[in-house]
């Protein structure tokens, strides 16, 4: 099981806001996306959390969220595939690169699924 979604914001917005050093001061910045969450759950390779988020500005799509992250209005969670070429060409980067972006929803789903005997070696 992995995640393919990230924090991402444009190098505008980072150089005028700073850049998070950890999960913990999220709540400083402002973030864009399809979500209305007061936090948000990410994981690492043997760290799981939820951490609290800032003000919010809710989209409807993927793509709206995306057009605000590149117009520097603050971070979004975001497939990674959808921004592949913004990273490339150095339009977006990715925040807090080490965590991922996890829905606990699909999540406690994924596992579900998993045979038993996988399941204990799970997050």
């Amino acid at each position: 099981m992995h995640s393919a979604d990230g924090l991402f914001a444009s190098p505008s917005y980072l150089a005028q806001e700073g850049e998070p050093a950890h999960p913990r001061e999220l709540r400083q910045f402002r973030f864009v996306g399809t979500e209305e969450p007061e936090t948000i759950t990410l994981c690492r390779p043997h760290a799981i959390g939820d951490f609290p988020t800032a003000q919010r500005t809710r989209l409807a799509t993927h793509d709206e969220t995306k057009a605000d992250v590149l117009a520097s209005r603050g971070i979004g969670a975001l497939p990674l595939a959808l921004v592949v070429d913004e990273l490339d060409a150095g339009q977006l980067v990715r925040v807090l690169p080490e965590w991922d972006v996890i829905d606990p929803e699909t999540m406690a789903k994924e596992l579900a699924a998993l045979p038993e005997s996988l399941r204990m070696f799970s997050l």
